[in-house]
């Protein structure tokens, strides 16, 4: 069986990012900057109108449950635009140059939000298929 050259693989990969870091830069840094502006926004929000609440009773509030899901959103929005630049850089080497301000969302955006969706849901179901299980035969064991 022949073996695989991992160092050659991996010199490779280090290669490509070391001339690709300015590309990689420019075509991701908005989408990041503003991932991380919006997280800054919804953690100020929940902690202003929770001013004085312990911190299990702003773990409780609606504002914390809506900048949970609204932070989760974010991400999967700002990562799959982040997501498809670098894969279309690594596979078609599209650097756009000349392009410094983009936040693009389509299709091909929108599809990389289902499938980390759906790929989470399944994960989630299977895990709590299997705590289910768990439960279920402990019971039946005539434990807890």
């Amino acid at each position: 069986m022949e073996q695989l050259p991992i160092f050659a693989i991996v010199g490779r990969a280090l290669w490509f990012e070391i001339t690709s870091l300015y590309s990689l830069f420019r075509l991701t840094w908005l989408p990041l900057a503003t991932l991380i502006a919006a997280s800054y926004g919804l953690a100020h929000a929940v902690a202003w109108t929770n001013t004085g609440a312990s911190f299990e009773e702003m773990a409780e509030s609606r504002s914390f449950f809506f900048a949970t899901f609204t932070e989760l959103l974010l991400q999967g929005v700002a990562l799959s635009v982040v997501a498809v630049r670098v894969h279309r850089i690594v596979l078609f080497g599209d650097r756009r140059p000349g392009e410094y301000f983009a936040f693009p969302f389509g299709k091909t955006e929108l599809l990389y939000v289902i499938m980390g969706t759906v790929t989470f849901a399944i994960i989630l179901a299977l895990i709590a298929a299997v705590f289910a299980g768990a439960g279920a035969l402990v019971v039946a064991m005539g434990g807890g």
